[in-house]
Formats: C-alpha cells, structure tokens, sequence
C-alpha cells in the first residue's frame, strides 16, 4: 500500500473594495473609526485588520512524486485574503484570525492541482482574566489539501478537515496560582487516494477525539510559571475497516494520555523559553481489528515527550528561536506517529524598508501499526521583503522540502519558488 503524509497588477482594485467596504461598516457600526491603510480599523477596544496576499508560485515537484522528469513542474496562482480581530480589555482578551487560500494553475495539465477550499480560522477568548473564577475558550478549525502522488486522480490530494475545540474552567486562589479545568472535543475529516490508485474516487475516514485536560501553574516571577499540564483522550473512526486496491486499511481505537511539566514564560525582556518534559502513551485496542500486530502500543523513549523552544526578540523587528519537540500523535493511514522535530527561525529587519526571515526544520517521524515505515523530512525556506509602505510589500521566497523514507515510494523532493504582493489595511 503507497501512502504519505503530507503557502500585483490586483492591488489597486483590492484596497477600492476593502476601502468601500470599511466606509459602509463605518456608517453601521457605531463608535467604529477608519483610519489610513495599515493603521487598521478601530471600534472601542477591538482592532480589525484586514489583509490580502497575491502572486505566483513555482513548484519543481507539485504532486510530489519520487521520480520526476520533464513537464513534471507546475505554476500557479496564489490569492490569500485575510482577517485579524484583536480585543484586549481590563477583563477579556479575544483573538481571531482567519485565512482563506486559493491556487490556480497555469496549464490544462496542471487543472488537477486547483483548488478553492483551503481555509483556516482560529479563535481564543480569555474572559475574567482578572478574577478568581475565568474562562478559557479555543476554537480552530481549517481544511488543508496537501498534494498526493496521485497524477492521474482528479483530486490528487489528501484533503484533511480538522476541527478542534478547548475550554477549561479557570480558578485562581491566590495572585500566583492558577488552576484549569475542562475538556477537548476534535474531529479530523480524511480524503485520499488509496495505494495503487491513479484515479477514480477517494477514501474517506473521520476519525473523533474527546477528553478532559486540566492543569496547574505557578506564577514564581510575574511572567514566568512552572506548570504542570494532563490530558486524557479517547480516539475513534467512523470506518474501522477501508477497503483498497492493494491492501486493506484497518483502523484499532485508541486512547492517548500525556502529562507534562516544565517552565515557560518571559525570563527577562528578551527572552522567552517554553522548557517542557514528560510522558505520554498510545494505547490500542486489538480487539477492534483483525490482526492485534495493527494495534501496537507505544513503548520506550516513545512515551517521552519534549518541548525546549527558546527565543530570543533583540527588537521588535528583530527575533531569533531555536527549538526540539518529541510528541506522539495518530496517523491516519496507520495506528500512531512518533516524531522528533528540531528547528531553527530568525527575522530581521535591516532598514524600515527592506527585512530577510528563514527556518530550517527537521523532523524524524516513525510509524508503527499496520504500516511501519520511517522517515526524514527536511524543510528549508527563506524570503526577501521589501516594504514600499507599512501597509504594502513585495516578498521573494523559497522553499525546499526532502523526504526520505525507509519506503522509496513515498520518497521526494521539491523546491518552490514565489513572487508575493501584500496589502495590509
């Protein structure tokens, strides 16, 4: 079975739209003032940014087969409008963000890589933040097609929709200590090819989770806690069985535990550190499929997980952060994932006009269920910005990404190129 796991010439008429449109919403919404392009719009205490991205983008590997050849790259069109709210108050903080991705492709070759769908939205309310009772809100939810080996198909992705929503009941006894209680609930939607399948219809799971978390925290310096963190979840899928041309894909429930504990927060002015270790397990039902061998638990350094992330802000325009992470997590072609993942980012801004950012991650994964493999990934990427204003920019990125595997197949390499134009009212 083959399976893999796996962002000018507008401008003007753009900022006429956000524009009008900003001048209706003022006639509307009271005490809603408008300022400039880039000084964002403003309503009591809330700050609405509005943004749009639009370029091109060229990919050497688009579906990222293992082999390519020529006629094997592809161009596209990027179009990523957005929009941030901020509300920041004595008693409640509220975030969102939310972005919608559109790619179109030059080429009636390429028509397969299109798509229209790709979104992500995320919000998080802290309500009471002061008081001795608060609560604690997060919803996210997106829907992200990542390209598949899978040329022929007229959707040559796996499309994930995922959805994910946290509460927790917020107790402070005293100035330094904090308690939490709550629950998650989270449903990941998976389409994709099935192995050996160059076209035709795709496979579709959905796989629910739900649990409590809780924690605890003490606050020993005003922004710096060590903490201790728990969670519990149950995991099942809606189909326990996926029938495919090579092989059949069994699916066991499971059950997933993680407690951590560690320090984070700003140590000085500069610094900031999320400093974590602890232990976690991945627990499956054998019963639940055919062959206890699709059902393994995690064991060993599996159960270890790790947070080190340190960064380093010398100004505002200018950060630096390097970090390891060691995390369990379901796959949706096999029973679970073990990764380990280090990472290097860094930003700088030289002059008012023109800045430079890049990251650098590695990422070690190994899968184990009915499907073992192991893999590398590498991922480069960097990018050049001019800022002809605070509120407009031209950027030239790229990007390169290599996976090996101990499976050739799902093996690749691919390098983008993108030419990006963005306006921030």
């Amino acid at each position: 079975m083959k399976v893999r796991l796996n962002p000018l010439p507008l401008a003007a008429p753009r900022v006429v739209n956000i524009a009008s449109l900003g001048l209706l919403t003022t006639l509307l919404v009271p005490g809603l003032s408008l300022a400039a392009p880039g000084e964002h719009i403003r309503t009591g205490d809330a700050v609405i940014t509005p943004h749009v991205s639009l370029g091109l983008e060229y990919y050497t590997n688009p579906y990222h087969s293992e082999a390519t050849g020529p006629g094997s790259s592809a161009t596209g069109l990027n179009l990523s409008p957005g929009l941030d709210i901020r509300l920041g108050g004595e008693d409640v903080d509220f975030d969102f963000g939310g972005l919608y991705d559109l790619r179109k492709f030059v080429g009636d070759q390429d028509k397969g890589l299109d798509r229209f769908s790709d979104f992500s939205i995320k919000a998080d309310l802290n309500a009471n933040k002061q008081g001795v009772v608060g609560l604690r809100l997060h919803e996210g939810a997106g829907l992200k097609n990542q390209p598949a080996d899978a040329a022929g198909s007229d959707n040559p992705f796996l499309t994930q929709t995922r959805n994910q929503t946290t509460g927790a009941v917020v107790v402070r006894p005293g100035p330094a200590f904090e308690l939490n209680a709550g629950g998650l609930f989270e449903v990941d939607d998976y389409a994709f090819v099935p192995g050996g399948t160059t076209a035709g219809n795709r496979t579709f799971n959905t796989r629910l989770g739900y649990g409590p978390r809780g924690g605890l925290a003490w606050k020993f310096l005003p922004k710096t806690a060590l903490a201790v963190d728990a969670e519990y979840k149950l995991q099942s899928w809606s189909n326990q069985v996926l029938v495919s041309p090579t092989q059949n894909v069994e699916y066991p429930s499971s059950s997933y535990l993680r407690v951590t504990g560690g320090m984070r927060g700003r140590v000085t002015d500069k610094l900031t550190v999320a400093l974590s270790a602890g232990y976690g397990t991945a627990a499956f039902d054998a019963t639940s499929v055919s062959d206890p061998t699709f059902a393994p638990n995690a064991t060993g350094l599996q159960k270890l997980l790790v947070d080190l992330v340190w960064r380093y802000e010398l100004s505002d325009d200018d950060r630096f952060a390097v970090g390891f992470q060691r995390d369990v997590n379901p796959s949706y072609f096999t029973a679970f994932m073990a990764t380990n993942k280090g990472f290097v980012t860094a930003d700088a801004r030289f002059t008012d006009r023109f800045g430079l950012n890049g990251e650098f991650n590695v990422r070690g994964e190994a899968f184990k269920g009915q499907v073992e493999r192991t893999d590398l990934v590498l991922d480069a990427k960097g990018a050049a910005t001019y800022y002809a204003q605070d509120y407009a920019s031209v950027s030239l990125g790229a990007q390169w990404v290599e996976r090996s595997s101990t499976d050739l197949r799902v093996a690749y390499d691919d390098v983008r190129v993108n030419l990006m134009g963005t306006f921030t009212y």
